[in-house]
């Protein structure tokens, strides 16, 4: 990627010129330093539970934001404080490329429970590595004082930053139904169609697929 000042690009963006092909997001590649807000991309759709594609979502908003003119009525015009986002990350395309095939298996359960426990943990591994990698991303950008907003990639993408902001959480199998309990914070679960806000200590449980959440309890 090659990098521009905020003052370099600002020029290009008054005058709503084309960006050059290979610009960043909103048609301007601005160095995070440079920037108030900074995106993370999150190139990860190994546990979406329908088909795959989102994981090219990062890579497909930045080009169809070189045809937005970034104006608001709230907020005049954003791009003046800078917004940028980061290179894709290598680690997670990898690990995004190396699970879906087992969460697939994982997902339509017609291999033996062993060879189903085995997928399972290994994708239950790579998640909690790109959660990781995103919060030790949104670290270093927050200790700068930025902004950060996370681009997936699947439903799991924001986790890591979730966690930076202090919210902690357990989401996964539990008695038989699949549950969400909240240590710190508060998280909005939406399943079936019906939407559910689970505060510190409470949680909320999923009995199967296509269930709606239960009310916090």
């Amino acid at each position: 990627m090659t990098w521009e000042s905020l003052n370099d690009v600002l020029p290009r963006l008054e005058a709503g010129t084309p960006p050059p092909p290979w610009a960043g997001v909103f048609g301007a590649s601005v160095r995070p330093d440079d920037a108030d807000l900074v995106l993370i991309p999150v190139p990860w759709d190994t546990t979406v539970s329908y088909g795959a594609g989102t994981a090219a979502g990062p890579e497909a908003m930045t080009r169809a934001s070189h045809q937005l003119d970034l104006e608001d009525p709230f907020f005049f015009k954003p791009y003046r404080c800078g917004i940028t986002m980061l290179p894709a990350d290598g680690e997670i395309t990898a690990l995004n490329a190396a699970s879906r095939a087992k969460a697939v298996r994982v997902i339509e359960g017609e291999a033996s429970p062993d060879a189903i426990a085995l997928d399972l943990a290994a994708v239950n591994a790579a998640s909690a590595q790109v959660n990781a990698r995103v919060e030790a991303l949104a670290k270093e950008q927050l200790a700068a004082g930025r902004l950060v907003g996370v681009v997936g990639g699947d439903h799991s993408s924001p986790f890591g930053l979730i966690s930076v902001r202090g919210t902690r959480l357990f989401a996964g199998p539990s008695k038989g139904v699949f549950g969400v309990f909240v240590v710190n914070g508060a998280v909005t679960v939406t399943a079936a169609g019906k939407m559910v806000t689970v505060a510190e200590g409470f949680g909320t449980d999923i009995a199967r697929r296509g269930a709606a959440p239960t009310p916090p309890a």
